[in-house]
């Protein structure tokens, strides 16, 4: 038995020797008779520089030392990490192509390969990631790791660009992250992204003496630059700023407004064939942006370098103001979930900040991110609460708005006045002005947020109620409305930067006054004069509720119902806060907070009913506090006599805005979305509008019940 196991061990052995030896055979691996040169040294390699399928391979084990590099095999994961003494780390695969550099995926040409016990790597491909210079002589292979040195002649005035690489640790100025980009062969793809436009280079590019030329005049047109050709020189231009690059000599000179530069290219530009060749990595270098390198799409990415970040106040307004080499176009701001503030994601961007801080204005700090290779994310944490605006581009990068809040409505009355002040959390300006028909006082708070309540009830000779209103978004503004029993005069007062009094003057009737016939009372109204009276349709916006047949929604049905409900509601003299007025979805907590801070008389919830077996149907109606039950007994019985469907009762339930809401609330399930019988009747708008009748007629008998 062991001599049969024995003999299939071999056979399987001599399988695998023999389609080894099949491998090498069909790609040699062959000894390369040249010499490894790095800055000017020869190296003692224990084992030859050997060549596969034409590429060269060097041991990189033997050239630790001249790097000043440290390399070691994590077995765990069979890999292994290359760490040089200027930060460069590298993760190099055995057997693959896959080469990750400072923590980026890349690609070699060709797998990687284990010869007499050294990894050996593909020698060109890795010192051009690298970004050093390789030059192949007759008997060796030359490498640079040092940079263009600039002439003495121009040492004190010029700035010189490496050709092959961006220099962060010189260039931190002018560049946001290294470059590292292969040897580009012509026979695979190429492209180019210009922020959120990607560019097919195809037939566009070549190298001369190892500086990679691109036709960019295409794209620089394309992107909105001017170009002009004159003699021996290209001018291009953009948003102020000027580049002169020349034929026959290797410098740019770069006029903006504020200064002029010379800097020192690798190689002149070069027309060819009517064509206009940048030397790549310089000409970006001049318009000071950054690149990322995609190996797995063959994509070129110039980046925006964010240089500088700042919280300024402007005619009493903080903005903050984001500058950078490019342009930029910065993502909605969003909310952060776990502190208080928000995040900015500005795509095609990098920065080389981390953080900053700042004492005298509502940001206590913003964090620079990277979310992944080619985008910065501003985390801006605030001390208090404040809005803002949207970020948006402009000439010097973006900028964005925080605006001031109106926090607080005084009304107070002494001798023979009456006062009303203004207060918000920074200074404000107000255009106050008279209307007619109906009498009312505007006052106009531009750029300002609302933090007030949209209706203040008054027990004022003068004035019967205060309305509120976020009036305008874009551009921001404020409205006050003062609604009066006739025309009056008033005078206005600033009592500080943030505080704004508007007063009227008390006029006492005189005794001829008296003895007229007073006017007639309007007729009652139901008793809802002057009452406030929150109204909540339920879900909206990613939130659809219950979903019935043929893909119909809840919130589409709450909504059309407390539109209808408010209506009836408003004729009837009552003032109607509606806590979601279009398709969002505001928080149920942002929907409490509204009622409560409206101090409305009773807050209604309205739902339609849902349920995972098409039997159920029926009204219901659900209460928590004490004082809700009667509301929702009232409109339970409404629902019922009117809706004549069947009476699932009042029930008591913790739901969110039945808990913490400050007035009586009750949230009404009318019927059964889901019910093919009750999901039909609901289609129907006088249907609809029976619903919304019988509510309304429950909030007057509840009114009625109370006085």
């Amino acid at each position: 038995m062991l001599k049969k196991i024995f003999i299939i061990i071999s056979f399987i052995l001599s399988l695998l020797i023999l389609n080894e030896t099949t491998t090498l055979h069909a790609n040699p691996i062959k000894p390369f008779n040249k010499s490894l040169i790095i800055n000017s040294k020869a190296i003692s390699l224990a084992t030859p520089l050997i060549s596969n399928k034409n590429i060269v391979f060097f041991p990189i084990r033997d050239t630790l030392k001249h790097f000043n590099a440290k390399l070691q095999y994590q077995r765990k994961d069979d890999q292994y990490s290359l760490v040089f003494g200027s930060g460069q780390k590298c993760i190099i695969i055995p057997n693959s192509r896959e080469f990750w550099l400072n923590n980026r995926q890349q690609y070699f040409s060709q797998p990687t390969i284990k010869y007499q016990n050294r990894l050996y790597v593909p020698l060109k491909n890795f010192f051009s990631m690298l970004g050093f210079s390789t030059l192949n002589t007759k008997s060796s292979y030359k490498i640079t790791t040092s940079k263009i040195k600039p002439t003495n002649k121009n040492k004190s005035t010029n700035k010189k660009i490496d050709g092959l690489t961006l220099q962060t640790s010189n260039m931190a100025s002018r560049s946001s992250s290294s470059i590292n980009i292969p040897f580009l062969e012509k026979s695979r793809p190429l492209y180019l992204a210009f922020g959120s436009k990607t560019y097919d280079l195809k037939n566009s590019f070549f190298y001369k003496k190892n500086v990679l030329f691109i036709d960019l005049e295409s794209i620089l047109l394309n992107e909105q630059f001017d170009l002009k050709h004159q003699e021996d020189m290209v001018t291009i231009s953009k948003q102020g700023k000027k580049y002169i690059f020349s034929t026959k000599n290797s410098k740019v000179k770069v006029i903006s407004s504020k200064k002029s530069e010379s800097l020192n290219l690798v190689h002149p530009i070069v027309i060819k064939n009517g064509k206009t060749y940048f030397p790549f990595l310089s000409f970006v270098s001049a318009l000071n942006v950054g690149m990322d390198w995609n190996s797995k799409t063959r994509t070129i990415t110039l980046i925006s370098s964010i240089q500088k970040i700042q919280i300024i106040k402007e005619d009493n307004i903080y903005k903050l103001k984001v500058f950078s080499t490019n342009n930029i176009e910065p993502l909605k701001p969003k909310k952060l979930s776990d502190q208080s503030g928000f995040y900015i994601d500005i795509p095609f961007s990098s920065s080389d900040h981390k953080s900053i801080d700042s004492k005298n204005s509502p940001i206590s700090n913003i964090q620079i991110q990277k979310t992944n290779r080619t985008t910065t994310r501003l985390k801006v944490l605030l001390k208090e609460n404040i809005s803002h605006s949207e970020l948006l581009s402009t000439s010097f990068g973006a900028e964005l708005v925080f605006y001031n809040f109106i926090t607080n409505i005084k009304q107070t009355t002494h001798k023979n006045r009456t006062y009303i002040t203004i207060k918000g959390n920074g200074s404000f300006k107000a255009n106050v002005w008279f209307a007619k028909n109906p009498n009312r006082l505007i006052i106009d708070i531009p750029k300002t947020l609302s933090g007030l309540p949209q209706i203040i009830r008054a027990k004022n000779p003068v004035y019967h109620h205060i309305r509120t209103s976020q009036f305008q978004t874009k551009p921001l503004s404020t409205r006050i409305v003062i609604d009066l029993y006739f025309k009056s005069k008033f005078t206005t007062k600033r009592l500080a930067s943030n505080m704004l009094e508007v007063s009227f003057p008390i006029i006492k009737k005189s005794k001829t006054t008296i003895k007229k016939k007073p006017k007639p009372k309007p007729k009652d109204k139901g008793n809802l004069s002057n009452k406030i009276i929150a109204i909540d349709p339920g879900h909206g916006g990613a939130d659809p509720g219950a979903v019935g047949r043929n893909r119909i929604y809840e919130k589409n049905y709450t909504i059309d119902i407390s539109n209808r409900l408010k209506k009836l509601l408003t004729k009837s003299g009552a003032y109607v806060v509606m806590v979601r007025k279009n398709d969002k979805n505001p928080s149920l907590r942002r929907r409490v907070i509204r009622a409560n801070q409206n101090k409305a008389d009773i807050f209604l919830s309205i739902h339609i009913n849902s349920f995972v077996k098409s039997y159920a149907r029926g009204t219901e109606t659900y209460y928590y506090k004490y004082k809700d039950k009667k509301l929702a007994r009232i409109l339970q019985k409404h629902l019922v006599k009117d809706l004549k469907l069947r009476n699932n009762g009042v029930k008591r339930a913790r739901m969110y805005v039945l808990r913490h809401s400050k007035m009586p609330t009750a949230l009404v399930e009318p019927l059964f979305l889901t019910n093919p019988k009750e999901g039909q009747l609901l289609k129907n708008p006088a249907y609809r509008q029976k619903i919304a009748k019988s509510l309304y007629q429950g909030i007057k008998k509840y009114f009625n019940s109370t006085h």
